[in-house]
């Protein structure tokens, strides 16, 4: 036998010494934490944690879809315009303020304020439209910025 033949066999035996090392330490890894040390029962394991796991995701899954329906009658979109009403007063101390839900319903309320008193509106607003009150052109407006959020 040649000495490189020799060298060969000794990185092939050296070659495959580390990769059974590697093996065996894989597989000690794997069955970490089971009662009994063997595959099977890793196998089992990891088989009845993904049928957990499956019933998991359904579960959470109709969660969402019940989460999914019930926010669209939930305040999304806010929309506020404010204003000065009066001449004799100072500053922008009115508003107007439309919280609608996806379908672009809820109400529109509007803060009046003035040297003597301060009046509060609210109005509901049915998919972005008026329903039994007329609106001010704030209140158009304050819906209209409103209806813009996507």
């Amino acid at each position: 036998s040649t000495p490189a033949w020799s060298i060969f066999q000794l990185v092939w035996f050296l070659f495959l010494t580390a990769t059974a090392i590697w093996l065996y330490v894989h597989y000690k890894h794997l069955v970490q934490g089971v009662e009994k040390r063997n595959l099977l029962a890793v196998l089992e394991k990891m088989q009845k944690q993904g049928a957990l796991t499956a019933d998991q995701l359904v579960q959470v899954e109709s969660r969402l879809k019940n989460v999914e329906e019930e926010i669209i009658h939930h305040v999304q979109k806010v929309g506020i315009i404010r204003f000065n009403p009066f001449a004799e007063t100072g500053g922008n101390q009115s508003f107007s303020l439309a919280l609608l839900d996806t379908n672009n319903s809820g109400i529109v309320i509007s803060s009046l304020h003035s040297l003597e008193s301060t009046r509060i509106y609210a109005k509901p607003v049915q998919n972005g439209e008026k329903t039994d009150f007329d609106l001010s052109d704030e209140e158009r407006q304050a819906i209209k910025k409103a209806k813009k959020i996507k």
